[in-house]
């Protein structure tokens, strides 16, 4: 009932919104071929951050609360580390447009995926216990919230205005197909390999992000890109 009317509150909100047709002649320039997009480093970087971010943060908070309750944790316990797990994922956001402002997104990509790693080292290392849940879903929290958000910023400087829709579409469709994989195995992994396997799929994710990121370096592709991509 809740979800419906939020629904219905979404619609009502919609249904007012009068969004005039743009005509800025930026959206008129030559469009590239979204392979040709795709290609570029920080294009790569980007969906890398913000796919294998959501893959990583979604196994391990779908299978968490089944983990808690095969290790003879209450269903309270489960809901509590979930309730801090969410906290960690959106609470960051009030601060890091301004840490990606001051760092830039890279920074804060590595940042994202190191958090990331930790979370998956103090799970390893603290045992199963509720403290140790409750650790290592903030910190994966986080580091979602810094790899999500630092890779959706580090999009927008790779395309021109008018390739803007494509570009967003693949980036958003990798994204929710990783987010959907990873829900789909998350159950199956944890009944057929066991918590630990998970925790090791998701370092193994961060890990790659944090080496894409001393590639992208190494590329020297900076952000904006506007001004390369226009060349």
């Amino acid at each position: 009932m809740f979800l419906a009317c939020l629904a219905l509150v979404a619609l009502m909100v919609q249904a007012r919104l009068n969004l005039l047709p743009s005509h800025d002649e930026s959206e008129q320039t030559e469009s590239r071929p979204i392979s040709q997009i795709a290609r570029q480093p920080g294009f790569i970087m980007a969906v890398l951050s913000s796919a294998f971010g959501n893959a990583g943060m979604n196994m391990l908070m779908t299978s968490a609360p089944i983990a808690m309750i095969s290790h003879h944790h209450t269903y309270a316990d489960a809901a509590f580390v979930i309730q801090w797990h969410a906290l960690g994922m959106f609470a960051p956001s009030l601060a890091t447009g301004a840490l990606i402002k001051r760092a830039g997104p890279t920074t804060i990509i590595r940042l994202g995926a190191l958090l990331m790693l930790a979370c998956a080292a103090a799970a390893a290392l603290l045992g199963t216990g509720v403290s140790a849940f409750w650790v290592s879903m903030v910190l994966l929290g986080v580091g979602w919230n810094f790899l999500y958000v630092g890779g959706s910023t580090l999009l927008t400087g790779n395309y021109r205005v008018s390739e803007r829709a494509k570009a967003q579409a693949l980036h958003d469709q990798t994204v929710f197909l990783s987010t959907a994989i990873s829900a789909l195995l998350s159950g199956w992994l944890l009944q057929q390999a066991g918590w630990q396997f998970l925790l090791g799929v998701t370092a193994a994710l961060a890990a790659t992000v944090l080496l894409a990121s001393i590639w992208l370096a190494e590329s020297e592709t900076k952000v904006p890109q506007f001004a390369k991509a226009s060349e």
